[in-house]
């Protein structure tokens, strides 16, 4: 549980550093840790329920350190919306629900943030208020 609780709070940390600074280089570090935590959390999980089904008397215990897991692995979602809403602010890129659980091939541990970045490239400019309206063909 400690090491859970450290990753998140050094994720929080340096994404709150990254805003004040304007550093999108730090905030997608944070971004790319949050899988770290994932891990954690997804390790804890399992530990807790079979010390559970071998010892009925640590149920209540462990059911409080599931909720506490599930709290600080939140804390670490809020820490990286924050380092995505950083590299927006300081390169207009968005990176945001492009993970691999999405179907946007955008962010995820192979590409980066080199993918989000080339796909934000091929968005088609909106046409200016002075261009005129083209019929679609037929």
């Amino acid at each position: 549980m400690p090491r859970i609780g450290e990753a998140a709070q050094a994720m929080l940390h340096d994404a709150l550093d990254a805003f004040v600074a304007g550093d999108a280089t730090k905030a997608e570090q944070v971004v790319e840790r949050d899988n770290i935590v994932d891990a954690y959390y997804a390790q804890l999980f399992p530990e807790l329920v079979a010390h559970m089904m071998s010892d009925p008397t640590v149920v209540f215990r462990s059911t409080r350190m599931l909720s506490i897991g599930k709290y600080i692995e939140r804390i670490a979602d809020h820490a990286t919306n924050i380092g995505e809403l950083v590299v927006f602010m300081v390169r207009g890129l968005d990176v945001r629900h492009t993970g691999p659980a999405s179907n946007n091939p955008g962010l995820d541990s192979r590409r980066g943030f080199a993918a989000a970045r080339a796909r934000q490239k091929r968005v088609k400019p909106k046409r200016s208020r002075d261009e005129p309206v083209r019929a679609p063909r037929q």
